[in-house]
């Protein structure tokens, strides 16, 4: 078979053109990281992709009839993408429409948020974000310190944000801060903690294990541990728990092949030792009532439930005879909630009921929401209290958490959320 020199062409081209797409999903892959905490770099890649696929695959295909049909996809996969990141910039309500509910940020309050901050990056491998100062407000309204001056420390992981607030000064009348209680444990009500996500819990965990050993961090699990076959939902996730300089709690967690999202299981070009945060858990006293507010009144959803219990949980929570009931609840992308019902004989304290923002056990959970003033007008009816006044205009303080009007709530526990108006 004789092969003419514009077939010799054609195939040369169509060879350049499989190259150059190998190359840019190397490229994809490789900047996958960087591009998933910036969304306008992952546009470009994919839009770059679609183009490459387009000229060079339509081009070179012996199938021409196929050539208006590569064309008319690739071109629409780029106006989509095009317009939807317009969206994201133009108008924020309809860009984010469908990954709403989403937890924006997992936050806590510190005492030095520099030295918390610090922490995270050395131990963790937290990047470092934008630091804040947010004059009396607003904001701190919200947050029921009234006249209070503020810090904020934001922190990345992967795709997720923590937010360190510290109190620099303290609106007239209110109460200083109290400490976490030394006696805190995993099922006390006011216990909440962020799941760290890692590649390799032996070496993610090392610091932090070395540092319980002398004795300048306090520990929760008594090692790390991995779940027992019998449990098939949970079975080969290895954890370890324990808790920073200050007393809030942190796991990190590694999960097998085939559990957890596929972001948690990435390929050994881009693999680090920490990869994010996959959910903040709270300790609940009564499942099916937090059910109805997460899920029937914000609008997640239900992502597993199960029972741990034995001596793999005894020694990840550092209780004696631990039974829980675990239920996920999950937004349509990022980071999910994880209530912890622990069972008799380790139903825990209730949260105290002056607890507020300025006490360390403080956390919050920022969700944007599709409609606040009907969750606002609902809350009370799905075991929930609206906060500080119900829904805040924020004004000139609104570029904080990226919205004009937000909701302080407290679930039917009393852990806190900070709704933003989505």
């Amino acid at each position: 078979m004789r092969i003419t020199p514009a077939e010799i062409i054609r195939l040369r081209g169509r060879h350049r053109g499989y190259w150059l797409t190998l190359a840019t999903e190397v490229a994809l892959l490789l900047l996958l990281p960087v591009a998933q905490a910036q969304i306008w770099l992952l546009s470009v890649l994919l839009i770059l992709l679609a183009l490459v696929l387009m000229v060079f695959v339509s081009r070179y295909s012996t199938l021409r009839k196929t050539r208006p049909l590569i064309y008319g996809l690739g071109g629409l996969a780029i106006a989509l993408e095009v317009i939807w990141h317009l969206s994201l910039n133009l108008w924020p309500a309809v860009g984010r429409a469908p990954t709403i509910p989403h937890i924006s940020s997992i936050g806590f309050t510190t005492a030095n948020a520099e030295a918390t901050a610090i922490f995270f990056e050395q131990t963790l491998g937290f990047s470092r974000g934008e630091s804040l100062v947010v004059d009396a407000g607003p904001y701190a309204q919200l947050l029921g310190l009234a006249g209070s001056r503020l810090k904020l420390v934001r922190l990345h992981l992967g795709e997720e944000t923590l937010e360190l607030t510290e109190l620099l000064s303290l609106g007239e009348g209110l109460r200083p801060g109290r400490p976490i209680p030394a006696d805190s444990r995993s099922c006390d009500l006011w216990f909440q903690h962020i799941c760290i996500v890692v590649s390799d819990l032996e070496a993610a965990s090392a610091k932090a294990r070395q540092a319980i050993a002398h004795g300048s961090l306090v520990g929760v699990s008594t090692a790390p541990q991995t779940l027992p076959e019998w449990n098939t939902a949970a079975a080969g996730i290895q954890a370890f728990k324990f808790r920073d300089p200050e007393g809030h709690n942190l796991e990190l967690l590694q999960f097998p092949a085939g559990k957890g999202e596929t972001r948690w299981h990435p390929t050994a070009l881009t693999i680090a030792p920490f990869l994010g945060i996959d959910h903040s858990a709270i300790s609940v006293a009564d499942t099916p009532r937090s059910c109805r507010f997460y899920d029937g009144l914000l609008g997640l959803k239900l992502g597993g439930d199960g029972v741990n219990s034995g001596p793999t949980q005894d020694g990840l929570d550092g209780l004696q005879d631990t039974r829980v009931r675990i239920t996920g609840h999950r937004c349509p992308t990022g980071a999910g909630v994880e209530c912890l019902n622990y069972q008799p004989p380790n139903s825990g304290r209730p949260r105290p009921l002056d607890q507020g923002a300025q006490d360390l056990a403080h956390w919050q959970i920022r969700l944007r929401v599709a409609d606040l003033d009907h969750i606002a007008a609902t809350a009370q009816a799905c075991g929930g209290q609206v906060l500080h006044g119900g829904v805040i205009e924020l004004g000139a303080q609104a570029s904080l958490v990226g919205s004009k009007r937000a909701l302080q709530l407290s679930d039917p526990d009393g852990h806190q959320l900070q709704l933003l108006q989505g």
